[in-house]
């Protein structure tokens, strides 16, 4: 471990004034006299750490708190990741006010460095310092302010889209303003993700290993309907798509799970159409995005820059990095993004096209003990209307980091793109029904086939 008193040895670390500058932008200790900083640095101790490195384990006195100055920690809980903790970052000083003790273990998650400062020095300026003791009480009531907000943010989910008597649901159609989409390009083991389809749909033929892992970032979406006037809501979501064909060998997209961080976003999409949705928290920080759930770490996904792209290079390097530069040479990367291109202009004669996305709508029969036993089971197909789309990128040198040994999915990230987009959704089609159809036991082209001549429109 590599420690130091800051009064002590301060040439031979080069990064040492630039934390120390860093320092006295921390809630804590900002707006320090001269003197008060002099005090306060020379009972401070400097260290660096290095990945993977313990800070401290849970349920450890808590007798320090951490100013990180450079890196993220890694907070750890009975052995899972629970989340990660960047600089600049006040850590630990519930712990050392309330004396009960460390609630995690905290980990370098790369390389790091911070001032720790113990107990005694933190009681001595806090009695001597008024404005260090006024930063400490505007820090905790921040903290405290942060969480009304979050409990009236979660009131305010359940309550925006509802109308009175009966606790109905604002109908739609429902519109998705103008938003940010990040797509990375996944490539994963073929028989896990052909596990994962539900009878009557299948891998697409070149892209069986293939699926694509999305971050949006809804500034608002609303309802068309009058009843929905001045009502709308924000917010964020993972969506893992895997390409898929259908019923009469139509292409789509299958959704196995979505993860908005927006109470109201996952009651509407279950009460109206049987997304299989569960809370997910994602944070978008520069060029990377964290995703976790259940306060647990699920992945990181990040890239090294970002280009803008034409139409036209959009589509023809998602084509080629999809499919790989063999089965698409460069004729075909031209046609490609040409009829994108076309497709897509603004002018286009031809109405923007509407994205198929197919779910499993699983309802389970309360009356039954067993576990696999449904009410409603059935394939759904809602159709997405896109709006507007534009603003297309390329994200060089993609990565996605799997932190979670439990997550159904994982892979390795060969592409990435950002696109800005608007879309409008109604009312969906159910397909198979399979508690009633036959077709629903099997797969492939022949339950496709079943599937168009048995289903039935229903009400």
């Amino acid at each position: 471990m590599n420690r130091k008193k800051t009064g002590s040895r301060r040439a031979n670390h080069r990064h040492f004034e630039e934390s120390v500058e860093r320092l006295w932008c921390f809630d804590l200790l900002n707006g320090l006299s001269e003197d008060e900083q002099q005090t306060a640095l020379s009972q401070m101790v400097f260290r660096e750490l290095e990945p993977g490195e313990t800070l401290v384990c849970e349920g450890d006195p808590g007798k320090q708190v951490f100013f990180l100055s450079e890196g993220e920690i890694a907070v750890k809980s009975q052995g899972h990741l629970m989340g990660l903790l960047e600089a600049p970052r006040t850590i630990g000083l519930v712990a050392l006010l309330d004396d009960e003790g460390r609630t995690a273990t905290l980990e370098a998650f790369g390389r790091c460095e911070l001032f720790s400062m113990d107990e005694p020095a933190f009681e001595h300026l806090f009695r001597h310092s008024a404005r260090f003791a006024r930063n400490v009480a505007r820090y905790l009531v921040k903290e405290l302010r942060e969480g009304y907000e979050r409990e009236k943010l979660f009131h305010d989910h359940l309550e925006d889209f509802f109308l009175s008597p009966n606790a109905r649901i604002v109908p739609g159609p429902y519109r998705a303003d103008p938003f940010e989409m990040l797509i990375f390009l996944m490539k994963w083991d073929s028989a896990r993700l052909r596990a994962l389809l539900p009878p009557g749909l299948s891998p697409i033929p070149g892209l069986s290993d293939m699926y694509l892992l999305t971050f949006s970032f809804f500034p608002s979406l609303t309802t068309t309907n009058p009843a929905g006037q001045n009502k709308s809501f924000r917010y964020n979501e993972t969506v893992p798509f895997i390409p898929v064909l259908g019923p009469c060998l139509s292409p789509g997209a299958y959704c196995a799970e979505l993860y908005p961080d927006n109470v109201l976003a996952i009651l509407l999409g279950r009460e109206l159409y049987g997304f299989p949705k569960r809370h997910g928290v994602t944070q978008r920080s520069g060029n990377r995005v964290d995703f976790a759930m259940a306060d647990r770490m699920v992945a990181r996904a990040s890239f090294a820059d970002r280009r803008a792209a034409t139409p036209a290079e959009f589509a023809s390097s998602f084509a080629s990095e999809a499919l790989g530069e063999a089965y698409f040479p460069e004729v075909l990367k031209r046609i490609s993004g040409a009829a994108y291109e076309f497709l897509f202009r603004p002018d286009s004669p031809l109405p923007l096209p509407f994205v198929r996305l197919f779910l499993h709508k699983q309802i389970p029969d309360v009356t039954s003990t067993e576990v696999n036993v449904y009410q409603v089971d059935e394939l759904v197909q809602l159709p997405f209307k896109i709006l507007s789309i534009g603003g297309y990128q390329l994200l060089r040198k993609p990565e996605v980091r799997f932190f979670d040994p439990n997550f159904f999915l994982a892979g390795e990230a060969i592409a990435a793109f950002s696109l800005t987009m608007s879309f409008e959704f109604g009312a969906g089609e159910h397909l198979i029904d399979y508690l009633a159809d036959e077709a629903g036991e099997g797969g492939g082209l022949l339950s496709w086939l079943q599937g168009a001549v048995k289903r039935q429109p229903k009400s």
